[in-house]
């Protein structure tokens, strides 16, 4: 599975960047979401 990540790459420039997501070992739950924030004020 890929995931997403938010780089800010300088003054008023974010950009998303890939990563793999590793399989939850014993123990572990791996949780999906659709939507998320970032807050600009905060």
């Amino acid at each position: 599975m890929t995931g997403h990540y938010i780089v800010f790459e300088s003054i008023g420039r974010a950009v998303l960047k890939p990563f793999d997501v590793p399989q939850p070992k014993a123990g572990e739950v791996l949780l999906e979401n659709e939507y998320t924030v970032v807050s600009a004020g905060t």
